[in-house]
C-alpha cells in the first residue's frame, strides 16, 4: 500500500510507516508543496494513495465520503509536536493494518481513534 504524507506533517513520520511495511512518500518529496487541497486530492487519488494529514478539512465526510477514495488518516494533536504525531501514527499502526481500511476515514487524536467505514 502506498502512503502519502501531507506537507503539514513532518518527514519524521516516514520511519513508522516504513517499519510497518508501507511504501511512503511525502508531498514535499514529489514537489507538490503549496498545492490547494483540491489539487492535492486529485493527485493523491490518481496515484491510489492513502493520505495522512493533520488538515481537519479532510475529515469532512460530505466532501471526502468513505468509500469514494483510497483512505485518509487525519492526525489531531493538541500540542502539534512532532513526537505527538509520531505517537498517534504508531498507535494507529499498532492496531490497524491500513490496507484493510482502503476507502475509510481514520481520525486519530489524543482522545482515541475513530474509523468511518464505507
Amino acid at each position: 500500500m502506498r502512503i502519502k504524507i501531507d506537507e503539514d506533517l513532518s518527514e519524521n513520520l516516514k520511519p513508522s510507516f516504513l517499519q510497518a511495511g508501507y511504501d511512503v512518500a511525502s508531498v514535499r518529496d514529489q514537489g507538490w508543496s503549496g498545492l490547494s487541497d483540491q489539487d492535492l486530492w486529485i493527485k493523491v487519488q490518481a496515484e491510489q494513495e492513502f493520505l495522512v494529514t493533520a488538515d481537519v478539512g479532510f475529515s469532512d465526510i460530505r466532501v471526502y465520503a468513505p468509500g469514494t477514495h483510497n483512505g485518509i488518516l487525519v492526525l489531531r494533536s493538541r500540542d502539534q509536536l512532532i513526537s505527538s504525531f509520531i505517537t498517534l501514527v504508531e498507535s494507529v499502526l499498532s492496531i490497524y493494518a491500513l490496507n484493510e481500511h482502503v476507502g475509510h476515514l481514520i481520525i486519530a487524536s489524543d482522545q482515541g481513534i475513530r474509523v468511518r467505514k464505507r
